[in-house]
């Protein structure tokens, strides 16, 4: 049976292997020991009012997915949006919240909720320490990849459009 933390460890296991989907090869992030997983659950995101809470404040006792996004402007994190909120009848079904995180300024936020029709809640982790919790990185060849290459190209022909960095 799945209580709270064996819950929270599994999605973000889940979250770690698609963080950088759309711009590298999936990596999956082993939580070695309480000390870290703890780290996750106290980091700390904040929503578009500049309200701070913790990635443990939010999960409460309801089935909770965390998408981690790169920038709320970039055009693959528009798409991954779009794939998640494509499952919403799934996601409404099972009873799950799902919370974006960027990494931008919280004043982005209103426009990215905008531009993606997002209802959801929306955090960000500016000073990236929840990014380096879970060792994600992100270096220039996420960028150049060539999985990353053929995903600017899918979401140009799905009519994405850069909005700049936020």
């Amino acid at each position: 049976m799945l209580n709270k933390k064996n819950l929270l460890l599994l999605i973000f296991i889940v979250i770690t292997i698609s963080i950088w989907y759309f711009s590298s090869p999936a990596k999956m992030i082993q939580i070695k020991n309480v000390n870290n997983y703890n780290s996750i659950l106290s980091q700390e995101i904040i929503d578009e009012q500049n309200n701070i809470t913790s990635i443990g404040q939010l999960a409460n006792d309801k089935k909770t997915v965390f998408i981690l996004l790169r920038h709320f402007g970039w055009i693959l994190c528009a798409m991954h949006v779009q794939e998640v909120l494509a499952q919403k009848e799934y996601i409404n079904k099972n009873d799950i919240q799902i919370i974006f995180i960027g990494n931008g300024n919280q004043l982005f936020i209103e426009g990215f909720k905008e531009r993606n029709n997002v209802n959801n809640a929306v955090y960000t982790n500016p000073s990236l320490e929840l990014y380096n919790s879970i060792n994600a990185t992100n270096n220039i060849w996420s960028t150049i990849h060539p999985r990353a290459t053929i995903n600017y190209l899918k979401a140009y022909i799905q009519g994405e459009n850069y909005s700049g960095l936020e």
